[in-house]
């Protein structure tokens, strides 16, 4: 089979108002980065663009409020504990796809770069940085205890990319507590696994993706 050139992966992009980013095309696996007519910057591999896949942004964006099918819905208890049974063992040791591996120095750039036009002051929801009562918070026995927790429920292992390298994980409120009085603050269905990555991409956009993070991932009790 003839190998795609980049003129022609590139063309394709603009056929759909994409502007692609990368200088060169190696494979349909290998992704590229480019930023779509919203103007969200993120990357995708080939095979899955020609799939009909766009936009990471757009794409949960187009799945808030009434767009999400889960809209005014919950799962039953019998769903949850399905859902818990089928994760069980699945992602844990040598049978996780990460096992073993970390992000490069080049990944990680890519993926700081990607995000820069939405993290720490240029973020609205930039409130200047951790406050100390969040730092004191974070040394509590209540907070430890809540954080362990969320860990074992999810198996120490990122519930977005499966990273379960130790050191390098996180527990996310899925929704801000300070904006419910503390209500849900050591709840551990509030409560997420992910790696520092991914809890950076999250943080400040709790509300928005908070519907995502519920019907993707199957965060359960």
């Amino acid at each position: 089979m003839k190998k795609l050139t980049y003129e022609f992966v590139k063309e394709q992009f603009e056929l759909e108002g994409y502007k692609l980013l990368s200088k060169k095309y190696v494979s349909c696996s290998t992704k590229l980065d480019y930023r779509c007519p919203e103007g969200h910057k993120h990357s995708i591999c080939w095979s899955a663009f020609q799939q009909g896949h766009g936009c990471f942004y757009c794409q949960y964006e187009n799945m808030k409020g009434k767009n999400n099918f889960m809209y005014g819905r919950k799962h039953t208890e019998e769903i949850r504990k399905k859902m818990s049974e089928a994760r069980k063992g699945k992602y844990v040791g040598e049978n996780n796809p990460f096992y073993g591996k970390t992000h490069s120095d080049e990944s990680k750039i890519k993926i700081s770069e990607n995000h820069a036009d939405i993290s720490g002051e240029n973020n609205p929801n930039w409130k200047g940085g951790i406050s100390p009562e969040r730092q004191k918070d974070a040394a509590t026995s209540e907070y430890k205890l809540w954080r362990n927790q969320v860990f074992e429920r999810d198996e120490f292992t990122c519930r977005t990319c499966d990273d379960n390298k130790g050191g390098n994980l996180q527990a996310h409120h899925i929704l801000p507590w300070g904006k419910f009085n503390g209500l849900i603050k050591y709840n551990t269905s509030n409560g997420i696994t992910l790696c520092k990555t991914c809890h950076m991409f999250f943080k400040g956009k709790e509300v928005a993706y908070a519907n995502v993070l519920i019907k993707k991932h199957g965060i359960r009790n």
